[in-house]
């Protein structure tokens, strides 16, 4: 187990060393906001129109349109965006048939 986590933590290190990673991070943390603030926004909207208020954290978290969702579907565009530096560095040291082989 302290071998994984040796392995772990400098792949991780490797990872967010190049600021691109811290990039990608900033940019995906702050569409999830816009998210959280137009899911709560459309909730005070429909109290104003008189609409039976629907719980706060139910609707963020759990619905259809929750934030969960949404950052899975954006998860599908930050993740290859992360790992890409990380292949070409094993493409480049020769280590990529290593893991070919695992």
């Amino acid at each position: 187990m302290k071998k994984i986590y040796k392995i772990a933590k400098a792949e991780l290190a490797l990872l967010f060393y190049s600021p691109v990673a811290w990039l990608i991070l900033l940019v995906f943390t702050f569409q999830i906001g816009l998210v959280a603030v137009n899911i709560t926004e459309q909730v005070i909207r429909g109290m104003e129109q008189g609409y039976r208020s629907a719980f706060l954290t139910n609707t963020l978290l759990a619905g259809r349109d929750s934030i969960f969702v949404t950052m899975a579907q954006y998860l599908y565009l930050y993740m290859p965006l992360l790992t890409m530096g990380l292949m070409s560095r094993e493409y480049a040291s020769g280590t990529i048939k290593l893991l070919y082989s695992a």
